[in-house]
């Protein structure tokens, strides 16, 4: 919900505006002291924006200000300085003092400064904002933000879904309820031997800017690739980080949190499966099963493949094409333990020889594709490759 925050000596007037994100605005009086102000107090203005997405980040902006107070900012060369100047607190009590500007990035867009926390704001807390003013006393204003879902976060489901993974698995996905807090994942993710109960080090590939969904609710999550091709020192000297014939246990921590409320998980998370024999071969397009839908209806397009594949992959790199060459909109399913693939169109079915596009980086669970094999510079005949970027598969509607 947004509120809009209209503040003038002695009174306060809040009235309700659209609910698409919240964004609040002061126009803050200014007691000005010595020579006379060149503006308007009430041109300042605070506007909190809330980041829709998490590529996005939230931001405190003011505007309004009068020329000689931007041309003042701009001269600062340290945040100390500009945090001096328009500082970004947790709200805290007169009783308990002023708490320390929240730590970010500054910059000046046009007529108006902006703020960017480096960490997000959270539902639930208080916070406030001010301008020292040069000449005269502070523009200042304090603004909560409500809270929202208030449901515990939890792991909606890992892929590969199977129970059986080869020795050279080469990810997983981890899907939530609710967009997660980021730059933390790796503290919060362990493996174990299910036997022994004893922790497997250091199996994954540790990214500096880990791998996230645009909504921050899917997470990839690499095995260290070090020790999964032959030959390749990590390898050689601790090992593979899977065993053929072991059972194996992922963790996902309860103390995981949510990237808005803060709340941990609902419970912690856990997927135990059973390492087989290496997987080394590309998925082969020819052995897929198609299973054509009847003309002038809506009922799926049906794939079954051989072998488990890349379960967010299939969602974007096969394309129906009807027979004059036209992309078929629909919505694609990946079900089976990612061993099928349904796609319904949007549209009814024509008659006629249709054409499946598939993209030739289509992976299996090893990180094989259709082009290549994962090992490709260690497997014999590799040099037998698919050169083009797609390849294709005709099906026919009657």
């Amino acid at each position: 919900m947004t509120h809009c925050l209209a503040f003038s000596r002695g009174s306060v007037a809040v009235r309700k505006t659209s609910r698409a994100a919240l964004f609040l605005s002061v126009a803050c009086a200014v007691v000005g002291h010595g020579p006379a102000l060149s503006f308007e107090p009430q041109q300042i203005r605070f506007e909190l924006i809330r980041a829709k997405t998490v590529s996005e980040t939230d931001q405190v902006r003011v505007t309004g200000l009068p020329p000689a107070e931007l041309a003042r900012f701009k001269s600062l060369n340290s945040t100390s300085q500009q945090q001096a100047v328009f500082p970004v607190s947790v709200a805290k009590e007169p009783s308990n003092g002023t708490a320390s500007p929240m730590l970010g990035s500054y910059r000046v867009e046009a007529m108006a400064v902006v703020f960017e926390p480096r960490f997000p704001f959270r539902e639930g807390v208080s916070y406030q904002s001010a301008w020292n003013l040069q000449i005269g006393s502070p523009a200042s204003k304090k603004f909560a933000i409500e809270l929202s879902d208030q449901t515990a976060p939890e792991v909606a489901q890992v892929y590969p879904t199977s129970k059986t993974l080869p020795e050279n698995q080469l990810k997983f996905y981890i899907h939530f309820s609710k967009a997660m807090r980021q730059g933390e994942a790796y503290q919060h993710i362990q493996l174990f031997e299910k036997a022994t109960g004893k922790l497997v080090k250091t199996p994954f590939l540790e990214l500096g800017e880990e791998l996230w969904d645009p909504d921050g609710r899917r997470f990839t999550l690499y095995f260290d690739p070090g020790r999964i091709k032959r030959g390749l020192q990590p390898r050689r000297l601790f090992g593979p980080t899977l065993e053929a014939g072991k059972d194996y246990t992922l963790v996902v921590s309860q103390g995981w949190k949510d990237a808005s409320a803060g709340k941990p998980l609902k419970q912690s998370f856990r997927k135990t499966f059973r390492a087989t024999e290496p997987d080394t071969t590309v998925p082969d397009h020819r052995q897929w099963k198609v299973i054509s839908p009847a003309g002038g209806t809506k009922r799926p397009l049906k794939i079954e493949f051989n072998e488990p594949l890349d379960h967010a992959m299939l969602h974007r790199v096969i394309q129906p094409e009807s027979p004059q060459g036209e992309l078929v909109n629909g919505v694609a399913e990946v079900l089976r333990g990612e061993t099928s693939w349904v796609f319904t169109p949007s549209q009814k079915w024509s008659v006629g020889i249709h054409t499946l596009k598939i993209s030739a980086a289509l992976e299996d669970r090893a990180g094989n594709s259709i082009g290549r094999p994962f090992e490709v510079d260690m497997i014999e005949n590799a040099t037998k490759q698919i050169p083009d970027e797609y390849v294709t598969l005709r099906f026919r509607v009657r």
